[in-house]
């Protein structure tokens, strides 16, 4: 298990997302005295850290994205698939006609990780059967009513653990989705008794493209594909809803994204993402100069374009990761500008494809919060950590 999988499992401990767990928790909910209370709060939990993932996270590099990429990929009927097949199974968790071996269980840790930080999924569909009898030698089938996957005698390739995967990651992603419409549907009803004042979705459209425009100097975005979602998710810690729009352009042929977060109530984005296949996040790169002074002016000049004005910047922090050999954790750099309004623009820069891939706006509690946990979770790693203040 390398360190994006450790990653990821400390950081989304606190809402208590174990990749690919959600549906013995879910079955172990269904069968509890306590089941209507249980279920909301998993639910709760479920669509909190589906919106963990797609912000970007706290100290995850871009490939967390690729779960989300693919999970919008299904249709509404295969979500609802997904969601029925575990609704309905007898079984309280997945089991296999037989035991991985050793070696397959690492190659599975290992694909997990490639899935998730290279976009590495499955050429086929994992094929579903109706009764044992069906299950066929030379490959995997998974059977919903028993939660049962069917696999070949012979050692498993990397096809057939990615379909195995896939299949997990997918019912996560659609349990999510299912509970994260209805979550989203109470959350605004109280906010707007609250606030009034909540944007449509054609003017969260309107801002996400502008701030696309001004960033990344796009103008062709009147031409991408426009995919839109209601989003909600409470903090634990603060007990703040947050309602927001989460919208997606995408050129045809998919080859480049931008992935844009619109707080409803305050009509600002608080995450913008390009996702483009061409990029390449890897760990053997340097740092190069990262505080060479027209870098960090051009750096400060986009943070301001992202929060729509010119408020003047206080201070400024440079983060970086080396692995044990000298080189960048994931090939990118972090840069945070704390604003005039208290506010933090937190950007992510690749050595690797020389470009800015992710903007979030966080608070100073964010920060000061991430700032630990990245900075513990990788000196436990072996790696160099360094938060460098700039001028």
């Amino acid at each position: 298990m390398n360190n994006l999988k450790k990653q990821l499992d400390k950081e989304l401990k606190d809402v208590h997302f174990p990749i690919g767990s959600f549906k013995h928790r879910l079955e172990s909910a269904k069968s509890s005295k306590k089941q209507s209370q249980n279920l909301r709060q998993l639910c709760a939990a479920i669509a909190a850290a589906a919106m963990f993932i797609c912000s970007g996270g706290v100290g995850i590099y871009a490939g967390i994205n690729y779960l989300w990429q693919r999970g919008s990929q299904l249709s509404q009927n295969e979500q609802d698939a997904y969601v029925e097949d575990i609704s309905n199974a007898e079984a309280d968790a997945d089991t296999y006609s037989r035991e991985l071996t050793k070696e397959e269980r690492l190659r599975k840790d290992e694909l997990m990780d490639r899935y998730l930080n290279e976009g590495l999924y499955p050429q086929r569909k994992l094929k579903k059967i109706s009764s044992p009898e069906e299950a066929q030698a030379d490959c995997v089938c998974f059977l919903p009513e028993i939660s049962t996957f069917y696999l070949p005698e012979r050692e498993l390739n990397d096809e057939d653990l990615l379909e195995i995967i896939d299949h997990d990651l997918m019912v996560d992603y659609s349990l999510a989705q299912r509970e994260g419409v209805d979550e989203t549907e109470t959350t605004r009803q109280k906010i707007q008794n609250q606030k009034p004042e909540i944007s449509s979705t054609e003017q969260a459209v309107a801002i996400a493209k502008e701030t696309i425009a001004n960033v990344y100097d796009e103008d062709d975005l009147d031409n991408m594909k426009v995919e839109t979602e209601e989003i909600s998710f409470c903090i634990d810690e603060t007990k703040e809803i947050f309602l927001g729009s989460n919208i997606e352009f995408s050129r045809n042929d998919n080859t480049l994204q931008y992935s844009v977060i619109v707080d409803l109530s305050t009509q600002t984005v608080t995450s913008l993402d390009i996702i483009d296949e061409q990029d390449n996040y890897a760990e053997t790169v340097e740092a190069g100069d990262f505080l060479n002074e027209n870098t960090l002016k051009h750096f400060k000049e986009k943070a301001r374009l992202f929060v729509g004005g010119n408020l003047p910047i206080c201070n400024g922090y440079a983060e970086i990761i080396t692995n044990p050999e000298g080189f960048l954790a994931h090939g990118t750099i972090r840069y945070y500008f704390e604003m005039e309004n208290g506010n933090i623009t937190e950007i992510h820069y690749s050595e690797v494809s020389k470009r800015i891939y992710s903007f979030r706006n966080i608070s100073q509690k964010e920060f000061s919060e991430n700032i630990k946990r990245t900075k513990t979770q990788y000196t436990n790693d072996n790696f160099q950590y360094q938060l460098i203040e700039l001028d």
